[in-house]
């Protein structure tokens, strides 16, 4: 089974590579897990420094279409890409990546099919 963690951004350049290096690239319960970045009309170098941090993917709209349409550009990258559970968090660090193993457990056992952690 995939992971696919998407983390909407938008001129997260000062954020983005310590969010990317606290996502655990491995959990249990997955064969690969790994990380989507939407570079949202960033005119800083948010999409460059996300490649650099280890970025598995970067996809970028040409100019700022606000977060629902990061979040929906998300999505269908991540089942393009083979997701079998996406995960969504933020690019200035206000989530504990961390904490990802956790928030997942309740899809894992068949018991969620969505999670939404605060």
């Amino acid at each position: 089974m995939k992971l696919i963690v998407m983390v909407p951004a938008y001129n997260e350049e000062k954020t983005i590579g310590k969010v990317i290096k606290e996502i655990p690239r491995e959990v249990e319960g997955f064969d690969e897990v790994e990380v989507l970045v939407i570079n949202d009309g960033s005119t800083d170098r948010t999409a460059e420094v996300a490649k650099k941090m280890g970025a598995d993917y970067v996809v970028s709209h040409k100019r700022n279409l606000g977060l629902a349409n990061a979040f929906k550009t998300g999505l269908e990258g991540a089942l393009k890409f083979g997701a079998d559970v996406i995960v969504n968090i933020d690019a200035d660090g206000q989530y504990n990546a961390k904490e990802i193993p956790k928030l997942i457990e309740p899809i894992l056992r068949g018991e969620a099919d969505i999670v939404i952690g605060d």
